[in-house]
């Protein structure tokens, strides 16, 4: 599998399945110079406005006809000849289920002797790519109750390693645990929110 990260990326209104109208963002009057060609540029625009933020900006700009049906937004890429969608699509401001990666350490250290819920992580995290930090994430996860004995501040410290992914990796990553993560806390009555503690700060354990 192509890195992600050396992809190019363009925004785009999704007119049906495998039909794309790439966002030309320079005539939204919403533009305020990021990278639209990387994904943490399209995050960093999208996150600030909310998708009727973004419709209303492109009718502004006359892009498309507001008589005409849309899906929705999407993010592509060019692939052998044609253009595919990212299948985790753009985040936008009203998106508020996507948890920091403290938050996601945090559920892994609550949860650490759940082995299915361990089981569901190390399957989200094993993405056909050749990556160095990504192959570090899924040694750890598989080998967490070493780190367990050693403490919530070690096991915190090796988690974090989530954090040097690339930019590309870490996203999809996140997305798709905060997805299962959320989805498993309302199904428990539990609150995500209540899994922001600070781990960093706990005290080691002696093993």
């Amino acid at each position: 599998m192509k890195e992600l990260s050396n992809r190019a990326y363009l925004l785009a209104i999704k007119r049906n399945n495998n039909d794309y109208l790439p966002l030309e963002w320079h005539l939204l009057d919403i533009y305020s110079g990021e990278n639209l060609l990387t994904l943490e540029g399209i995050d960093s625009f999208t996150k600030k406005i909310t998708r009727l933020d973004l419709i209303n900006a492109i009718l502004r700009a006359n892009i498309v006809d507001k008589e005409e049906q849309y899906q929705g937004f999407a993010i592509i890429y060019h692939e052998k000849g044609k253009y595919r969608e990212l299948k985790d699509g753009p985040i936008f401001k009203e998106d508020t289920n996507i948890l920091s990666i403290n938050a996601i350490i945090g559920y892994i250290i609550t949860n650490i002797d759940n082995k299915q819920n361990l089981s569901e992580i190390y399957n989200i995290c094993n993405l056909n790519i050749e990556d160095k930090k990504l192959e570090e994430i899924k040694y750890i996860i598989r080998n967490i109750d070493y780190f367990k004995i050693q403490g919530e501040k070690v096991t915190y410290a090796a988690l974090s390693v989530l954090n040097d992914l690339s930019y590309a990796i870490k996203r999809s990553i996140i997305i798709k645990l905060s997805r299962k993560i959320i989805e498993k806390c309302l199904n428990n009555n539990e609150n995500p929110i209540l899994i922001k503690r600070d781990y960093s700060k706990s005290e080691d354990k002696v093993a």
